[in-house]
């Protein structure tokens, strides 16, 4: 949305290339540490990846290549406001000397790596260390207020540091940067424990360069003037200002901080040189409190002058310290201590946090730390250092030993693993990664100009990355491997004035004289307008329609007020940290959220007054979740910490066991079912084994891109790739598909087997036409504002109007039918009426053809619905949001659960009554309901279902299935032999009803559009006549809008067909309607998805789309999703969920809800369009780490756990593919959507990352990644 400086800018690119080289290491650490639950704070995540770090060092180093300057003092990503107390990688300690007496910081030779870099470069073990120095180092964020240019006052140790001031022995901070003058030189102490030596400048112009660390030119006015230090790559600049008269006049103190739009941060000093107060042009004022110890002046806390406390403000952060002026304690808002323990020399050993975890350390003769050991031995490590050879090996608390070699000038060099496999990295003299090299030998290459900047990439695979600045050095061009190309613009203040994507379609920004975006205007001329206060935070957003949704601030430019333009309230409150305390929403209900004094999550409590718990252990992982009925889910780790077992309520255990590296070896499941998985020496997965003995081994490219895979049965598939990592064959034993893509990296055709799909798209990438195999034709328009308004399908028009926010308002079929929704003021949809114009006197008057209307718990359930068909229906709900009865007018269903959640009774009126009663489980496994009997293989697959009539029949269903959990052949109770075909990317292309001697007696083919069903097409041995149904779907959804239907024999068409779609509150159809206004077919399901009735006026209308991504299959019952298949009788999945217990406790189930929830790829659940909310969304279950190639999880329409973000354009290029992240904003942060596993990457205004969080709850699912960017 806003500019940024040339190093910023090209940051996001080089990112994606970096990680490109990197991906199978780097995907496996951060999945292998995906282990940090709901709401745990972002620390706790930083720990584990800390932790991760001491096995692969390739992700940070790589890390580096995403920035101009890998050392710069933000790259630690901290956390946010308050987040300091905790230890790990918050808080730590250090030493200055003996009484706290502070050296010259300009005496003395510089040294190379931690000294001059500071922390944020550095390679860690342990809780952390630097493997280079042995140093114990840390860092905090005590406060963070956003803004263009933010206010940040942070804290960072290393045990080392001998430079302290204000936070007393080992610590640097925000409050403590100044520069020393001398005759050597000048001397800049910073805020990541580094010092910075520079020679004199010759004269008022010059502009001089440190001998080492970042590359941050300083200038000075001259003797009375000011000193200057810039960071190119944010544009910020530190301003040292001369000591007043009679101070000591060597050292300057830092006196403000400023940026290229003039935005600026004062710090205010008292008559004895002691910080008072600092101050931001944007109207932030935080005051400092400072203490007299026995070791000099102490700061003694930070208060946000918000107001409050007849003027005092709040306080945010208090410090304690010993007799000596050590830091011994840092509280929070809860009034409790963070606790330092020190030694003799100064050094913090220990530390204990607000919860009672604590963490100690171990100093060796030469003040090296020795040995660090944490509550119950987690993290602990062992150190041993050879300077000589310039090695430290590492030794975790499992056993397992990393080594560490690093260079003269102190950057790690490589990383020998506990087995052996050696990641090699080269580095400049500055820190600048120069080049990369896997265990497996894949290197990368990366060429600097003469200011260090990222010019060119080399991948392993032989493709470029190449980049050009303007004169200002700003970034100019980017060329991506393969070509595609992106062009630049800048203001003199480094913001992005316009982009010009591979495409041609440019994109351009306004600002005011602040920097502070004023406009956006699209490819097609289209603005969208932007109100900021005076710190740069958005406090409107007006589109290109015209509607305005406003925001206000608090005194920390927090949201807590946010209009939409209809004029909707919603109100938000925050603990003093920032973490959210409370939601009021429009309606007055209002959902609430308590925290442990470390901010671990204690209990939400949602709109209803349900509540859910959560308990955590040391470095705050999680360790229970407790739902509203009392269900448990237990966490427990081993101490490095991984996931290692999973209880559930029933007290079923999930085992996890690792490898040496921390890679998944196996999992044994809640039904004694165990998964063997293999890796190589980079770390990727190449090979499966599942419980039934099924293996596929898996083969990579240089570049991390899986090329192929192979079952131990012999079947296989390849995949191929373009230059620029688009997918452009996919093929396998029984199908061959072939992409082609457009500059951007979108699809512009698809040809499987023959079959081609076309599309076409817009300068701003919206796909305005679609041609099926069939031929059958689909355009869209659009308005100003992205909404697709016309939909033109197989020549019939569909029209849609929009209110104010956004929501459907009306959509007209051909001009005669039409439905109208109106929504609530918590944008649920409250009803929905189809009607169909028809003569009258007074010319042409609505028909009423049917009417839905909907009423909602206050979570957002829905609890009752009225269907002008089958009348009215209510819904009780459990605590959970489960439904444990509907009652209808003419028939009754009743469901009861167990302690885990799954159904153990149904009661479905006169349908399912052979599922109907109780039922019986094996572990996770449903082994009988009812007169229904269930056999699975070793896999966990159901093989066989055997039902029993009332008069004794017996009827017999029997399933196989392939080496991926793919159903390949049934039997079903006729006698029927059915085959089912799968292209490479897992897609069902094709079933088969064979006679007995294997010949195709009728067959289905099948087309997608990406991972949505668009086609079907039916033929018969004995009929010349083929049947075409092709589909179209809302933009970016599941939910079907119009279904066509071909009849055709030898080409000619013989008929033609066309019907809408109205679906229910979830999207799953119920009626099929045709253009001049008649309900050609109807449909009525129960809660889990059988059919309770169906009407048809015509013969032939049909429709076999189920809950949103199912497909009905008449001969097996079944409903096909693209992973997996549903059985809506039981209400769950015939085969074990690929992803474990990460979606769900139950790997079984469909979802807890089907009013309010759907899974539309037979993966993991998410909330369905209408209902808009509920408490049945737990926490995922931590991921114990990669177990399978990862699936593509298409992008929500919206994100129910972040209410304020809206839809904006998609910027940042999917890494590995085309096409670019689904994108959405709100006024302070970017989200975007990661497809690999289904979460929301959350950055800042700047493009940091904040950490992935999960779309439905919000919930925090990983902590920031240092050196991640998005496009901004």
């Amino acid at each position: 949305m806003r500019g940024s400086s040339a190093v910023s800018q090209i940051a996001k690119a080089f990112e994606e290339a970096a990680e490109k080289s990197g991906k199978g290491l780097a995907g496996d650490f951060a999945n292998a540490y995906r282990d940090i639950l709901s709401e745990t704070k972002s620390k706790a995540t930083q720990v584990a990846e800390h932790a991760a770090e001491n096995e692969a060092n390739t992700a940070s180093s790589l890390a580096k290549s995403a920035e101009k300057d890998a050392h710069s003092p933000h790259v630690g990503d901290p956390a946010g406001p308050g987040d300091g107390g905790g230890g790990r990688a918050a808080d730590g300690g250090g030493a200055t000397g003996p009484g706290g007496e502070r050296p010259d910081p300009g005496a003395g030779e510089p040294r190379p790596g931690q000294p001059s870099e500071g922390n944020g470069g550095c390679t860690t073990g342990g809780d952390p260390v630097d493997v280079v120095t042995g140093q114990m180092i840390t860092s905090a964020s005590d406060l963070a207020l956003p803004g263009l240019l933010p206010l940040e006052l942070r804290r960072a140790y290393a045990s080392g540091y001998m430079d302290g001031q204000w936070l007393g022995p080992g610590w640097s901070s925000t409050l403590d940067q100044r520069v020393r003058v001398d005759a050597d030189g000048i001397s800049f102490v910073g805020d990541d424990a580094q010092i910075l030596h520079y020679p004199l400048p010759t004269d008022s112009s010059s502009r001089v360069l440190p001998v080492r660390g970042a590359r941050w030119p300083l200038t000075w006015d001259g003797p009375g003037g000011t000193i200057r230090i810039e960071d190119p790559e944010t544009g910020w600049v530190r301003h040292f200002d001369p000591p007043p008269a009679g101070g000591e006049q060597q050292t300057r103190a830092l006196t403000a901080m400023s940026d290229r739009n003039g935005h600026r941060i004062e710090h205010l000093y008292g008559p004895e040189g002691l910080p008072v107060e600092v101050r931001h042009s944007g109207g932030y004022r935080v005051a400092i409190d400072t203490v007299h110890t026995v070791g000099g002046p102490r700061l003694a806390a930070l208060r946000v002058l918000d107001g409050s406390d007849e003027g005092r403000g709040t306080r945010v952060v208090g410090y304690e310290w010993d007799d000596r002026g050590r830091l011994a304690a840092v509280l929070n808002s809860s009034g409790l201590p963070l606790v330092y323990g020190w030694d003799e020399q100064d050094r913090i050993t220990s530390w204990t946090d607000r919860n009672g975890h604590w963490y100690a350390y171990e100093y060796g003769s030469d003040g090296r730390v020795a040995r660090g050991d944490g509550t119950g031995g987690f993290l602990a490590a062992a150190f041993a250092y050879d300077v000589v050879q310039r090695t430290t090996t590492v030794t975790d608390s499992l056993g397992h030993a990393t080594v560490y070699a690093y260079d003269a000038q102190g950057h790690v060099a490589s990383v020998t693993d506990a087995l052996g496999h050696v990641v090699r990295t080269d580095y400049d003299p500055y820190g600048r990664l120069l080049g990369h090299a896997d265990p497996l030998g894949h290197v990368t290459r990366y060429t600097r100009d003469s200011q260090g900047r990222t010019v060119r990439i080399d991948h392993p695979d032989g493709t470029v990355t190449a980049a050009e600045y303007d004169t200002a050095g700003f970034l100019r061009v980017l060329v991506e491997p393969g070509g595609p190309t992106w062009h630049y613009e800048c203001d003199a203040q480094g913001n992005r004035t316009s982009v010009t994507d591979p495409c041609g379609a440019v994109t351009r920004y306004t600002y005011d004289g602040q920097g502070r975006t004023v406009a956006e205007t699209d490819a097609h001329g289209q603005t969208t307008y932007y109100g900021a206060n005076s710190a740069g935070l958005p406090v409107s957003v007006t589109d290109p329609l015209g509607r305005t949704t406003r925001y206000e601030r608090d005194p920390f430019g927090r949201l807590i007020v946010e209009t939409d333009p209809l004029g909707t309230v919603t109100s938000y409150g925050w603990t003093v940290e920032g973490r959210p305390a409370w939601r009021q929403l429009p309606d007055g209900t209002r959902e609430e959220r308590r925290h442990d004094p470390e901010g671990n999550l204690l209990e939400h409590v949602d709109a209803a007054g349900h509540r859910t718990r959560f308990e955590s252990g040391p470095f705050g992982m999680p360790t229970a979740r407790i739902d509203a009925e009392g269900a448990r889910l237990a966490f427990a780790y081993d101490n490095e910490p991984r996931l290692t077992s999973v209880v559930d309520a029933a007290g079923r255990e999930w085992r996890y066991k690792y490898s040496a590296l921390g890679d998944l070896a196996s999992e044994t499941d809640f039904n004694g079912r165990t998964l063997r998985y293999e890796h190589d020496a980079a770390g990727r997965l190449v090979r499966r084994t599942n419980g039934a003995n099924q293996s596929i081994t898996y083969a990579w490219d240089p570049v991390g891109r899986v090329t192929g895979h192979t079952t131990d049965a012999g079947a296989q598939a390849a995949f191929g790739y373009d230059a620029a990592g688009n997918l452009v064959s996919a093929r396998n034993d029984w199908v061959d598909v072939a992409f082609r893509h457009d500059a951007c990296g979108r699809v512009l055709a698809e040809v499987a087997d023959g079959l081609s799909f076309a599309h076409g798209y817009d300068l701003l990438g919206r796909r305005t036409e679609r041609r099926t195999p069939a031929g059958v034709v689909t355009a869209w328009q659009y308005d100003e504002a992205h909404q697709a308004t016309n939909m033109m399908f197989a020549g019939n028009v569909v029209s849609v109007d929009y209110d104010r926010a956004g929501r459907e308002q009306h959509r007209s079929v051909g001009g005669t039918t039409s439905v109208s929704s109106s929504w609530d003021n918590r944008g649920r949809l409250t009803s929905q009426s189809l009607t169909a114009s028809q003569a009258s006197v007074d010319g042409m008057a609505p028909r009423l053809l049917h009417r839905s209307e909907w009423t909602y718990r206050a979570d957002g359930i829905a609890i009752g619905h009225h269907d002008s068909g089958v009348g009215r229906r209510s819904f009780a709900l459990d605590s959970v949001g489960r439904v444990t009865a509907v009652e209808a007018a003419t028939w009754t269903e009743r469901y009861r659960y167990d302690e885990a959640g799954a159904l153990t009774d149904s009661a479905a009126g006169s349908q399912a009554l052979d599922v109907a009663g109780g039922r019986t489980y094996a572990g996770a496994q449903l082994r009988a309901a009812g007169r229904t009997s269930y056999s699975y293989d070793d896999q966990g697959r159901v093989i066989k279902v055997r039902r029993r009539t009332l008069s004794g029949r017996v009827s017999d269903w029997s399933y196989r299935y392939d080496a991926f959990d793919r159903l390949t052949d049934a039997k079903n109770a006729e006698g029927e032999h059915w085959n089912y075909v799968y292209d490479a990317l897992g897609r069902r292309t094709a079933k088969r009803r064979l006679d007995a001697n294997g010949t195709v007696v009728s067959e289905s083919r099948f087309c997608w559009d990406d991972e949505v069903l668009a086609e079907e097409g039916r033929r018969s041995a004995t009929d010349s006549a083929v049947t075409m149904t092709t589909w179209e779907y809302e933009p970016g959804t599941w939910i079907p809008r119009a279904q066509v239907r071909r009849t055709a024999v030898a080409d000619d068409t013989v008929s033609e067909r066309f019907w809408a779609i109205i679906g229910d509150l979830v999207g799953t159809p119920t009626h099929l309607v045709t253009a001049d206004g008649h309900i050609a077919w109807e449909r009525s399901g129960s809660l889990w998805g059988t059919d309770l009735s169906l009407r048809r006026s015509d013969p032939e209308a049909d429709c076999p789309l189920r809950f949103p991504g199912q497909y009905h299959d008449e001969e097996t019952g079944l409903d096909y999703t693209l992973h997996r298949y549903y059985d809506p009788q039981t209400g769950r999945f015939t085969a074990p969920d690929p992803l474990g217990l990460v979606p769900a406790p139950d790997p079984y189930s469909y979802v807890a809800n089907p009013l309010d929830e759907i899974d539309p790829l037979g993966l993991a659940k998410r909330k369905g369009s209408g209902g808009g909310g509920g408490n049945a969304n737990p926490a995922p279950t931590p991921t114990p780490a990669k177990r399978t190639i990862p699936t593509r999880v298409p992008a929500p329409t919206s994100l129910p756990g972040f209410p304020n973000a809206r839809k904006a354009t998609a910027k940042t290029p999917v890494q590995g593919g085309g096409g670019k992240r689904a994108r959405w904003e709100d006024g302070k942060n970017i989200y975007e959507w990661d497809s690999q596993h289904g979460e929301v990457e959350k950055y800042d205004k700047n493009g940091r990352h904040l950490g992935a969080y999960d779309p439905n709850t919000g919930a925090q699912l990983k902590g920031p990644v240092s050196g991640r960017k998005c496009v901004k």
